[in-house]
């Protein structure tokens, strides 16, 4: 009887492993895409930020579905493309809520899976009215070096405070200088959590773009504090990625430096 018992576990087990794997090759690449689509907030990447989902901003907790329209055909629809199980005639909010949720990890997940290296996107207000003629110039260039290009002594500064703080037995002046520049860089610990924890994607007062968009490039160098401000992530990884690399080139200065000048002691070391 418990030999029985155990077959019927494994058959069952066997049949869900089927069902699983019959599922994930079902979910083919135009479905994967039209999921993108569908769920556009979920979907949003900018560098730094590793998920940043926009969450229901309802003012209830819970009570009878009346008002969702797009937003609860949107879901339903994704559930739907997943394989997903769900009760069709859900009506209240803690239902529907606990559903998105499920379809943004989902979707998210996919997005990671299938989005490897893709572009951040910019959040650029509605408001924002471009004056600043498109050059050739500005077109062959890249957000990212035209950052790097306008932000000098940000670079400077982050290059300062990675060698201070990589450095050992620092001096009360150095300890000082590290803690101005950690300021400075990062502001406050609990201003630096908050901005860096996640902006939520909000479609009510931006459009999001390409950072290879010439608009995104004429938002920063039109208005850099704004640009900053709404791309908080973006623009600070920027500014790091570079500071970063100078460092590295830096140490292997330092260390070829050093190579050369043990070469030199070795005449007098025999």
């Amino acid at each position: 009887m418990k030999r029985i018992k155990i077959l019927i576990i494994l058959t069952t087990l066997a049949i869900i492993d089927i069902s699983c794997t019959n599922s994930k090759k079902a979910l083919t690449q135009e479905k994967i895409e039209k999921l993108f689509t569908l769920c556009a907030d979920d979907t949003l990447y900018c560098k730094g930020v590793f998920s940043n989902f926009m969450q229901p901003k309802s003012p209830f907790d819970d009570g009878p579905i009346t008002y969702f329209g797009d937003r609860f055909a949107t879901y339903t629809t994704a559930a739907s493309i997943l394989g997903m199980k769900y009760d069709k005639n859900m009506s209240s909010l803690s239902q529907i809520n606990e559903l998105e949720d499920e379809v943004r990890k989902k979707v998210h997940n996919l997005y990671l899976e299938n989005r490897t290296g893709r572009e951040s996107n910019i959040a650029i207000p509605k408001t924002f009215r471009p004056k600043t003629k498109l050059s050739n110039s500005i077109r062959n260039t890249s957000l990212k070096d035209l950052i790097v290009r306008n932000n000098p002594e940000k670079i400077a500064n982050h290059l300062e405070y990675n060698i201070l703080y990589n450095k050992n037995n620092k001096s009360k002046n150095e300890e000082k200088r590290l803690n101005e520049l950690k300021e400075e860089i990062y502001g406050s610990t609990l201003e630096s959590l908050l901005k860096r924890s996640c902006q939520e994607v909000d479609r009510e007062y931006f459009e999001y773009f390409f950072e290879s968009k010439n608009l995104a490039k004429i938002f920063f160098i039109s208005e850099p504090k704004k640009f900053r401000e709404f791309n908080y992530s973006y623009f600070n990884n920027i500014i790091k990625e570079e500071a970063d690399r100078l460092y590295q080139i830096l140490k292997a200065n330092e260390k070829e430096q050093e190579i050369n000048t043990r070469a030199l002691w070795e005449e007098y070391l025999n």
